[in-house]
């Protein structure tokens, strides 16, 4: 089981990601696109490290800062993508350093989770599946999610949208 606490990268995702699906939704309306800026080519973007319960697949960019390379927790072969990392102390091979790059791409993601948090058109989809999210869970319609607890992922999801 994968744990993620309310103000992790999954509920950025959930607010940001979903906002970019296509119209498979139950809503009139879906929301405007999140500007990403800088974080756009990542999938998973944090600031508290990175934890894994093997074997997730990642397809995207990896990266984290202000914390080491150590910290994401992620092999080279598990990442469809590149890991960043703001030391020398990342995944080998497939990690590049550039803590510029990250600290830009982290001053996006907070401007844009904080545009999305604040979104209240369409309405949010509030406390789906109590934050236990699994394949079982409805396919995820384009519009806004929000928990107030921690969020689980108990098996396989799959996340997919595009920018436009």
């Amino acid at each position: 089981m994968k744990n993620f606490s309310k103000g992790s990268i999954l509920t950025i995702i959930a607010s940001l990601v979903f906002g970019f699906m296509g119209p498979i939704s139950a809503f009139a309306v879906s929301p405007l696109p999140v500007n990403l800026g800088d974080a756009v080519g990542f999938s998973l973007l944090s600031e508290a490290g990175i934890t894994n319960v093997p074997t997730s697949i990642i397809t995207g960019n990896v990266g984290t800062t202000p914390m080491a390379g150590s910290s994401i927790g992620l092999t080279c072969a598990q990442v469809t993508g590149t890991i960043y990392s703001v030391d020398a102390t990342g995944p080998l091979p497939c990690r590049i350093t550039n803590p510029s790059f990250l600290t830009t791409a982290r001053g996006a993601m907070e401007a844009a989770y904080t545009d999305a948090y604040g979104r209240v058109s369409p309405a949010p989809v509030t406390e789906l599946d109590s934050g236990l999210l699994s394949s079982t869970t409805p396919v995820f319609a384009a519009g806004i999610y929000k928990w107030s607890t921690d969020v689980s992922i108990v098996d396989t999801i799959t996340l997919s949208g595009s920018a436009a």
